[in-house]
């Protein structure tokens, strides 16, 4: 199989020891007092998870170092359906650097298996001329890392969920750096409010540039 053929290429996407002692102390025991046998390593597992990440691959594609593909995908889905990738998400992000923040969104396809369920349910995606799209907004640090997201249906303009994007960190002391569709009043006025500074080119049809 192909996977095989890149495997040390995707090797080096596993946890480092000093990422793991971060995320380790978040993630549930793996022995749970049960009798029976122990769970899988929760290491070798999360880097499973980290490999079809990037990878792109189907779950049945997963190299066997990793487990069965069974057992990490089962993993994966509990600690979604439990909010764990929230709770790691939002301590990591706290070693940011705010002093530079940038808030923008980028599109992604969605493919159309992937828009099933209830159509009442909120599954984030619209379409657009390119067809189905989810669209993800998101505050970086200067360094690019994320600090806050929140996903859309792709055909959301940029700026309708910028406020709200805002509201979940704080932004005082920080340069927020943004294109011209963030130059709203409202916008504007929200990261004045909040102890930034702006540092977003006006519209075009700006009165008051």
């Amino acid at each position: 199989m192909w996977y095989h053929k890149h495997m040390d290429t995707y090797e080096n996407y596993d946890l480092t020891d000093e990422q793991w002692k971060r995320v380790e102390p978040m993630l549930p025991p793996e022995r749970t007092g049960k009798k029976g046998r122990p769970r899988n390593d929760n290491r070798k597992m999360l880097n499973g998870m980290l490999w079809m990440n990037h990878s792109g691959a189907q779950w049945r594609q997963l190299p066997q170092c990793y487990g069965p593909w069974q057992s990490v995908y089962a993993r994966f889905a509990k600690w979604r359906d439990d909010g764990l990738w929230e709770k790691i998400f939002t301590v990591l992000s706290q070693d940011a650097d705010t002093e530079n923040l940038s808030i923008d969104s980028t599109c992604v396809k969605v493919h159309e298996s992937s828009n099933g369920g209830e159509k009442t349910e909120n599954k984030a995606v619209g379409r657009t001329k390119g067809g189905l799209n989810t669209k993800i907004h998101a505050i970086v640090d200067g360094l690019g890392n994320p600090v806050v997201f929140l996903l859309s249906p792709g055909n959301d303009n940029d700026s309708t969920h910028a406020i709200d994007l805002m509201d979940k960190t704080d932004l005082t002391g920080s340069n927020l750096l943004g294109d011209k569709a963030y130059g709203t009043k409202e916008i504007l006025a929200y990261i004045n409010e909040h102890g930034a500074t702006v540092v977003i080119p006006p519209k075009s049809n700006a009165k008051d540039p």
